[in-house]
């Protein structure tokens, strides 16, 4: 204890900043609310995927949603600050960004004039329209809006203002509180849609950014299915970011709020828990325990954990981290500082929170998520409380630590670990702390849990699941490879870059194989399932390097129609090891399901087990992908990222696809809307040809296909004529339909050829045409070519084709083939005298003498 009886608070107290939270329309245009902003790496990569999707999508509305502070309103407080009108405020926010984010939103949001016009608006139960209005003509001395005007009115306003401006910026804090009272009042937010519809498509800058805790539909929920179906069609039309503040970020914001007057004079503590974070998460900066270290009287380990506390819900009481530092309520941080003596050993650690969590919040606890956890970590420190002479008995306190650790350990890289514990206990001996844990285990209140090498409150199960998995490990005999492949639930690996230059979505597959079976893998047929290649890793307990790779190279060859690529992994044995682990749980889920139907702790153990092993095998799957040698070109390469490789693989294997960036069409399976769009479409196809733009007006879903699929690869345009009509694509290349055009020429001879069969061979390589945007491309093929080609439904010549045959192109394209017309000098000599006549009979000729044309004529 201090001999100078000074307290804790008369040296430590929390920033003023961090003290009151942002209230967006208070609080904008001012210095001083954002001199505590630090744009740490989550806010920068909020502003950059925000600045991308403008830049590339000409999207323009947004959502931020996250927990309760997470800095959502501080950071579009600074964000509005840096592009605002007022060049003082703007300079002063703008240094708060690095310079890379800096030139991101300069170019985004590029300022020509006097900056742009920002309405900040926060959220209240009412009407959101007369408070935006509010917003405007508070904002703009020359704007007098009537609250009496409509809303469709009030979007057409917004866009005409900020034509006048270098752009206009509407953000809505607590956008949630008037999703609320819409659905408590039944008002319409279609305005939501239009507003963001308008901001998409018109030439102004026109910036609609919404602040949420959680989605449109979730504020719905009382409402009726059909009016939640319309809620979530309306978040569509925005663009959602979370804002996730990671627990690193959190330590770094926390030691920033905390001012001292005092550092403490010691390093092992702080180096300690770092060590341990660092073991779980290799990638965790070298100066992470300096920032620990910032944060005292935090204890490191209770630093730690306020990230994911900040992220749990309890009722109606969500706690950011910066309310729990600045509240006076029993057992909290102020309290800790108000009532403790001033002594550098001294530190707010972990169990004090339980207590603060039980004197506040209890009730909200036991009806959260984490309710039943909860009361399983009361029985036990209750339990152990009832063992002991007083509740000051360390091994109590101990119990309260790892049951906070247990419950808000995930994400942080923490386990009640030994080394953990004795962090938090240093002023006990490691005798003491061991005899401690083990009286608690004996007493039946905590288990040591070896998967996790660490301690956990004990949940009262008789059912031994070590014995369960030992059992069924005596009938493996080795890892099946296939089984452990469907369990860990690779994700493809899509080939980005081929994505973003052709508009084609495509991916390999990956999977885990033991050696042994490979031979036996490529000889079956391999069913791609979307996929076009599949990347094997590789599992032996040999070094499989010393193969012979020549062979192997062939071997893998004999495989035409897929691409397969080997690799062998550095961490083949560890990820064997786990994968039995978890092959022998699933058995174990599987096999014992009546034993854990009737045993809800044994059940949960099972789930945390399975769910542990997965999280553990998918981190080695990582390793294993980045790290593996592959073999390529008859070599093993090592520095592979099989990103760009799955990229490359697809370019070479289709190197003829069309290039039509269309996320809508350009895929196999379509959605509903989009179902009736290329309907609605291909209608319009047939039936208005000779029209730009087919005739389209406005903006509707088709006209979007339109431009992309046929007027921007210059397939509907003017002729020779000076007539709008489907033509072949220009030779230049830029989009490759020339060269399907010329290869689909070349299927016809003299035979008929069934549309089915030009599908197919579109389909497969080189062109990987998807199925959706087949019948487009077919249809706009064959009006192109209508000079030299018939066609043919169920064997009968069609003279026409309109929107029956367009339906029932769409809905069985092996109704119909084609037929190449060849025509000899006779024939052209027939043909041209025909059309003298038909130019007497009717003063027009036919355009191409064609023979097609003359039947379709007469």
């Amino acid at each position: 204890m201090n001999k100078n009886h000074h307290f804790l608070a008369d040296k430590v107290s929390i920033s003023v900043q961090y003290q009151r939270s942002i209230r967006l329309d208070a609080d904008f245009g001012k210095h001083d609310p954002f001199q505590g902003f630090i744009c740490h790496e989550t806010a920068s990569r909020v502003i950059e995927n925000m600045a991308h999707q403008i830049v590339n999508t000409n999207q323009r509305a947004f959502t931020w949603t996250g927990p309760y502070g997470s800095g959502k309103s501080s950071l579009a407080l600074a964000f509005a600050s840096a592009i605002c009108s007022s060049e003082n405020i703007r300079m002063a926010a703008r240094k708060k960004f690095p310079p890379t984010l800096l030139a991101a939103i300069d170019k985004t949001f590029p300022i020509h004039n006097s900056g742009w016009i920002v309405l900040p608006v926060v959220g209240k139960r009412s009407s959101f329209k007369n408070e935006i209005i509010i917003a405007i003509n508070n904002a703009l001395e020359d704007e007098n809006i009537d609250l009496k005007i409509s809303e469709a009115e009030l979007v057409k306003q917004l866009v005409r203002i900020s034509g006048n401006y270098d752009g206009l910026l509407l953000v809505i804090d607590e956008m949630g509180k008037f999703l609320e009272n819409a659905a408590i009042e039944g008002d319409d937010i279609h305005f939501f849609q239009d507003l963001a519809e308008s901001a998409a498509r018109t030439d102004s800058n026109l910036l609609t950014l919404g602040i949420l805790h959680q989605s449109f539909r979730q504020y719905a929920d009382k409402l009726q299915g059909n009016v939640k179906d319309e809620w979530s069609k309306i978040q569509g039309r925005f663009s959602d970011i979370p804002v996730i503040v990671n627990s690193d970020e959190i330590v770094d914001l926390v030691g920033n709020a905390i001012t001292r007057e005092y550092e403490p004079g010691y390093d092992s503590i702080f180096k300690k828990v770092c060590g341990v974070v660092k073991e779980n998460r290799p990638a965790l900066s070298d100066d992470f325990s300096e920032k620990l270290k910032k944060c005292w009287p935090l204890h490191p380990v209770m630093a730690m954990l306020l990230g994911p506390i900040s992220r749990k819900q309890f009722g109606q009481n969500e706690r950011s981290t910066f309310t729990f530092l600045s509240s006076a309520e029993p057992n909290g941080f102020q309290a800790f500082l108000e009532n403790t003596y001033f002594d550098d050993a001294a530190s707010y650690k972990p169990d004090y929170y339980w207590d603060y969590i039980r004197a506040n919040f209890e009730v909200s606890v036991h009806s959260s998520t984490e309710g039943h956890r909860w009361a399983q970590a009361v029985e036990s420190v209750e339990r152990a409380e009832s063992r002991v002479s007083n509740t000051e008995d360390i091994r109590v306190s101990i119990v309260k630590t790892i049951a906070i650790l247990n419950l808000f350990r995930n994400g942080t890289g923490l386990v009640a670990s030994n080394d953990v514990l004795k962090t938090v206990y240093p002023n006990i001996t490691e005798t003491d702390l061991s005899d401690a844990l083990k009286d608690l285990s004996l007493w039946r209140v905590v288990v040591f849990r070896k998967y996790l090498g660490a301690w956990a409150i004990f949940e009262g199960s008789d059912f031994n699941i070590d014995e369960a998995i030992k059992e069924v490990n005596s009938g493996l005999e080795m890892t099946d490879a296939k089984l452990l492949s469907h369990l860990a639930d690779m994700h493809p690996i899509i080939a980005k870059r081929h994505y973003y230059e052709t508009g084609s979505l495509r991916w390999m597959d990956i999977s885990l194989l033991n050696y042994s079976e490979l031979n036996k893998a490529i000889k079956k047929e391999f069913i791609p399932n979307g996929a076009f290649g599949r990347f094997i890793l590789l599992l032996s307990d040999e070094n499989l390097l010393n193969l012979d790779k020549k062979s192997m190279s062939l071997l893998l060859g004999k495989c035409k129609d897929f691409d397969l690529v080997v690799g062998v992994p550095k961490n083949s044995n560890i990820i064997l090891s786990l994968g039995k682990e978890l092959i022998a749980l699933n058995t174990v889920k599987e096999n014992l399901g009546g034993v854990l139907e009737g045993d809800s702790v044994a059940r949960r153990e099972v789930d945390a087990r399975l769910d542990a092993i997965r999280i553990r095998l998918e981190e080695e799957l990582k390793k294993a992908i980045t790290s593996a040698q592959w073999l390529m070109d008859g070599k093993w390469n090592g520095d592979v990222n099989i990103h760009i490789l799955a990229s490359k693989l697809a370019e070479i294997r289709f190197h003829n696809t069309p290039i039509i960036r269309s996320e809508i069409m350009n895929r196999n399976k379509l959605s509903s809307s989009a179902v009736k769009a290329r309907r609605e479409l291909m209608h319009r196809m047939v039936n208005h040809e000779g029209f730009e733009n087919l005739g389209l007006e406005g903006y509707p879903a088709e006209r979007g296909i339109y431009e992309i699929v046929l007027k921007n690869t210059n397939i509907h345009r003017k002729d020779v004529n000076d007539s709008w009509s489907f033509v072949p694509p220009n030779d230049n290349g830029k989009c490759r339909l020339n060269i399907l055009w010329k290869d689909t020429d070349e299927l016809f001879s003299t035979e008929m050829v069934n549309v089915g069969d030009i599908y197919s061979v579109w389909g497969e390589t080189p062109y990987g045409i998807h199925d959706g945007i087949k019948p487009i491309l077919f249809l706009a093929y064959m009006m192109s070519r209508r000079d030299i080609l018939s066609i043919y439904k169920d064997g009968m010549f069609l003279p026409e084709f309109g929107d029956v045959e367009v339906d029932e192109l769409l809905q069985n394209e092996r109704k119909f083939k084609l037929r190449k017309v060849i025509i000899g000098l006779d024939e052209k000599a027939f043909l041209e005298s025909i059309s003298g006549v038909i130019r007497k009979l009717t003063g027009r000729g036919l355009v191409d003498n064609s023979p097609l044309e003359a039947a379709k004529g007469w």
